[in-house]
């Protein structure tokens, strides 16, 4: 298992290959750093959050008498933290636009393609 320290090394690895693939100045890198790690941190809470209600809606879908209004209930709050989560993602794009060329941007979509494609074997998607 990966310790916090790992994955910050890792992170510095990424962030490093990013800069050079996208041709960053370093006052760039490090705003972007800066944005994604606010981002991440941001949304530890709500995936924690976003876990425990999709546990509860799952058991109340379960129940054969679980009450219906206690199921919408359930199924609403995870509809808003999945609107959370959608809202973050919209929000980072638009600021890493913001910070990047058009040809970096360019650059940043073949990117997340590529990285979309490797971990797709793995189970997983790429998030910004």
């Amino acid at each position: 298992m990966l310790t916090p320290d790992d994955r910050e090394a890792i992170g510095r690895v990424i962030l490093q290959r990013t800069q050079e693939k996208l041709g960053l100045t370093d006052q760039q890198a490090e705003q972007i750093r800066t944005v994604l790690q606010s981002r991440r941190d941001e949304a530890r809470a709500d995936v924690q959050a976003l876990c425990e209600a999709r546990l509860d809606l799952r058991q109340l879908l379960d129940r054969q008498d679980s009450d219906p209004v206690a199921l919408k209930a359930a199924a609403e709050q995870v509809k808003a933290l999945q609107g959370k989560f959608l809202d973050r993602r919209i929000e980072t794009a638009i600021t890493l636009r913001s910070q990047l060329t058009p040809d970096q941007w360019a650059k940043w979509l073949e990117l997340r393609k590529t990285m979309g494609r490797r971990w797709m074997g793995r189970g997983r998607g790429f998030n910004s």
